[in-house]
């Protein structure tokens, strides 16, 4: 590779990776110095081509991998493929350059993907891309000129479209769908992720990942531990505790009843418990099991969410699974949590992301204009 500040920083095992077309996310790292040399060939990282040491050229040569690491793997991801499209399109251009990029030339850019999109979200992702290379190039960014900034501006004006948001779930909810199961392991399954993320104000994702060892119980209570979330970017987890209410929609209740159908069992020490706690589910001689060794998708959880909501009369379109987030959320915010222990519990870093979720009772919007003593 010589001196070729394209490739300086490229290890020989990337070429070995890249020859065997073996392209997974967790290799992008190294893929990345490959295929946009233009981000590590600015003044910064040519720098370091002048570093002798052989201690301090290993470092050097990991600095990249680590410097990408800054951003969680999917962003990374997006903001790569952003990255490549202006460089495409750039290309067809003798008179642009790439990287250090002209805001004039950004802002035609943008107003390209304006013109072929039908949502702001292509344009922030565009000028997001944008500004992600310059900045790991160490280079001022032209995104924050004018120019591109009212292109933006002006996409998001005319291109946002009114959101139909889902409903949220209730208790009256719940206990239609705890009176409609049919004892079948899907429903039990069913049940118990319902109760959990309502109870835990649980994403997805974040109910989708939990494996058996993430649930510890006590005398009063049991915890659930969050291994990672959406604004959990330094991966620090978060344990969610819930009370066991002995009701029929009590979430432990519930969660053990589905474990002995299911045939799992929570780990008694601190080794084993890696399975999924929600699985596929498995027949064998007549006899249903899950699947722990990988989880369940959303796709399949979406079907059978879909048919419970048409076995109690409700429209499957106005409920989704992040309704249950929303819906507890809701439920603890009318009884009147307050705000710092709604938030730890939720896991929202901002006061916009959490009021964005509660649906305010009617009684408790009354409760203002009751307060005025007219």
């Amino acid at each position: 590779m010589g001196a070729d500040p394209h490739f300086f920083f490229l290890p020989i095992h990337v070429f070995h990776h890249f020859m065997s077309s073996q392209f997974s996310l967790y290799g992008i790292y190294p893929l990345s110095l490959l295929f946009f040399p233009d981000v590590f060939s600015s003044p910064m990282w040519t720098d370091l081509t002048h570093v002798q040491d052989p201690y301090l050229r290993r470092l050097v040569d990991k600095l990249p991998d680590v410097v990408l690491g800054a951003r969680a793997d999917n962003t990374t991801l997006t903001y790569l493929n952003g990255f490549k499209r202006w460089r495409s399109w750039a290309s067809k251009f003798p008179e642009i350059t790439v990287l250090p990029a002209a805001p004039t030339y950004v802002a035609l850019y943008l107003l390209s993907v304006l013109q072929a999109s039908t949502s702001p979200s292509p344009v922030q992702s565009a000028l997001y891309s944008i500004r992600w290379a310059h900045d790991v190039a160490g280079l001022q960014s032209p995104t924050s000129h004018t120019l591109p900034q009212k292109v933006l501006e002006s996409a998001r004006r005319r291109l946002s479209h009114q959101t139909s948001k889902k409903l949220p779930m209730t208790r009256e909810i719940l206990f239609k769908f705890f009176q409609s199961l049919d004892g079948s392991l899907v429903d039990t399954r069913f049940m118990a992720m319902a109760l959990l993320a309502f109870a835990g104000f649980l994403r997805f994702d974040e109910l989708s990942s939990l494996k058996l060892k993430d649930v510890v119980s006590h005398t009063t209570y049991f915890e659930l531990f969050i291994e990672c979330s959406k604004t959990d970017q330094y991966r620090e987890g978060a344990v969610v505790p819930i009370v066991k209410t002995g009701t029929d929609l009590c979430p432990w209740a519930n969660l053990l009843k589905y474990l002995s159908q299911a045939k799992l069992s929570l780990p008694t020490s601190a080794n084993g418990g890696d399975g999924f706690l929600f699985g596929s589910i498995q027949t064998k001689s007549g006899s249903q099991s899950i699947r722990s060794a990988s989880k369940l998708s959303y796709t399949r959880c979406r079907e059978v969410l879909l048919k419970k909501l048409g076995d109690v009369g409700l429209d499957p379109k106005s409920y989704s699974w992040h309704s249950f987030r929303s819906g507890g959320a809701s439920s603890a915010a009318n009884f009147g949590i307050s705000d710092r222990m709604f938030k730890r519990h939720g896991r929202w870093r901002s006061e916009n992301a959490k009021d964005g979720y509660v649906e305010d009772s009617l009684e408790s919007r009354l409760a203002v204009s009751i307060s005025l003593g007219l």
